[in-house]
């Protein structure tokens, strides 16, 4: 019986999960189109109904890229909420701690270090070459980007994206929606819905036009 899997984003982002996921020759792959109206209504994202019964088998990955960070996360939790399966997608070169907690639906590309007692929430992304160092918690439908390199007990909220290259120092916490431009060298404590660019950190009242 062949492993049916289903990704919801049909743009760069979905064939690259694609790619990842295809090295199991029995799988059978279904997408969902992330622009509307590109193919018939029912495989076009958001009017695709996850309720039919010939989707109970399927694995579910979501491919919806930063801009959209919030609209994966309420994906991802309508899916939960019809009990669909979201495996977390762990690539063979990356290694993570037994102790770390992975949550449903998040992919770790090739060549990440998650260290240990590191929470990862729902649908997090974390791109190539990725440190997230010990006891540090990643909120739900974040994004890494890569080469970001995460000190110890960092907190980050939902919704983030931190941009390529960039360094979050010990005990740092960030909060919700927000974003982290490339290569920012974050050294304090950022609140929600705020932008950080630089080093030195310079913070914008308000988050770049991700969404």
């Amino acid at each position: 019986m062949k492993n049916k899997i289903a990704i919801i984003g049909y743009g760069d982002l979905g064939k690259q999960f694609h790619d990842f996921l295809k090295t199991d020759s029995n799988s059978e792959f279904i997408f969902f189109d992330d622009i509307a109206f590109k193919h018939d209504e029912r495989n076009s994202f958001p009017y695709l109904s996850y309720s039919l019964d010939e989707y109970d088998v399927c694995n579910f990955y979501v491919a919806l890229g930063y801009h959209h960070l919030q609209t994966k996360n309420k994906v991802i939790h309508h899916l939960k909420s019809l009990n669909r399966k979201l495996p977390a997608y762990i690539h063979k070169t990356s290694f993570v701690n037994h102790s770390a907690t992975i949550g449903d639906g998040t992919f770790i590309y090739p060549m990440c270090n998650i260290d240990s007692n590191v929470v990862i929430g729902k649908g997090v992304l974390i791109n190539n070459s990725v440190c997230v160092s010990h006891d540090s918690n990643i909120g739900e439908g974040c994004y890494l980007s890569p080469g970001v390199v995460i000190s110890g007990k960092v907190n980050i909220g939902e919704n983030s994206f931190i941009g390529s290259g960039s360094t979050i120092a010990n005990n740092v916490k960030i909060g919700k929606n927000v974003l982290v431009g490339i290569g920012t060298v974050v050294t304090r404590d950022l609140p929600d819905n705020c932008s950080a660019i630089g080093n030195p950190i310079r913070i914008l009242n308000k988050p770049l036009n991700l969404y």
